[in-house]
């Protein structure tokens, strides 16, 4: 069972797009430019390489 949610009120306007993105991904032929930002990997490419503690203030 996959279930694609988190539409909002837009669930009408983008249910085709959903369709077609599910069914690639069920399928095993997704399109990897319409799969690219819902990859749980995305943000590790975007901070690799990035200090996490930038920016914070430490206690001595």
């Amino acid at each position: 069972m996959v279930l694609a949610t988190g539409h909002n009120m837009l669930g009408l306007m983008l249910g085709p797009a959903t369709g077609r993105l599910v069914a690639g991904l069920v399928t095993g032929a997704a399109d990897s430019a319409l799969a690219a930002p819902f990859d749980p990997a995305r943000g590790a490419r975007r901070h690799r390489g990035r200090s996490r503690g930038r920016g914070r203030l430490t206690r001595p």
